[in-house]
């Protein structure tokens, strides 16, 4: 009799863990730095990936920039989803090594510029 009520006791522990199971909310999609980059953006990410912080600038900002103190070699990630080619620099001013991103395009690992961003444009005449 005692193991009929162990075996009992077992089978409606395993029928309210399915239970349970069975009506739990569906999980949701966690949102990843590459979803906050809106059309129009360039954006700057700390991580590969387009993860961690980020910085973005809109398409009217087409000047030279330097990404700035808080920004400055700390990229890893890159998304251009504005309408403009872009040319990411190694220092400040437009100086030393470059990548170039096409619109739309992305660079998700940064090789040799890795945490060495520091400056970038869109005015192609210096490109």
């Amino acid at each position: 009799m005692k193991k009929r009520k162990t075996l009992l006791a077992g089978a409606i522990a395993v029928a309210c863990a399915m239970t349970t199971l069975g009506t739990a909310a569906p999980a949701q999609a966690k949102a990843t730095a590459w979803d906050f980059c809106n059309p129009g953006m360039i954006c700057l990410y700390q991580h590969v990936e387009g993860k961690g912080a980020m910085k973005a600038w809109g398409e009217r900002d087409r000047e030279v920039l330097n990404v700035g103190s808080d920004w400055n070699d700390r990229t890893s990630s890159i998304w251009n989803r504005s309408s403009m080619t872009v040319c990411f620099y190694e220092h400040r001013n437009l100086d030393g090594v470059r990548i170039i991103l096409d619109p739309g395009r992305w660079a998700d690992r940064l090789y040799e510029l890795n945490d060495r961003i520091s400056s970038w444009t869109t005015y192609m005449s210096v490109c």
